[in-house]
């Protein structure tokens, strides 16, 4: 194997790992309760409906509408978070972990 090619099959993996939900969704619980619950529906965790002055889709919605919210969306929103969520800032650790616990409720 050269050492290009080497490189090349190096860096697929690193970035493919990168771009999947490889958090720890336990991890996550207590950023879902503190944050998310206020405005998106979140399975077992609540609010039973989202607030009607905000239009937030339910984490379970886009944990089935991968092609809608992709990883990398998610990631890049959760990065930049807008209006109410402003001001929230998560680490690339916390976020990983957030993603891997919307996946999971497919």
């Amino acid at each position: 194997m050269t050492s290009v090619t080497l490189l090349v099959a190096i860096s697929s993996e690193v970035f493919s790992t990168a771009a999947t939900g490889t958090g720890n969704p336990d991890e996550a619980k207590s950023i879902v309760v503190e944050h998310c619950v206020k405005c998106h529906v979140v399975p077992g965790y609540g609010p039973e409906r989202a607030p009607e002055s905000i239009d937030a889709p339910s984490s379970k919605w886009m944990a089935r509408n991968p092609e809608l919210y992709p990883e990398p969306r998610l990631r890049q929103f959760l990065r930049r978070p807008h209006y109410p969520m402003r001001g929230i800032i998560h680490s690339d650790t916390d976020i990983g972990n957030i993603i891997t616990f919307i996946e999971g409720l497919r």
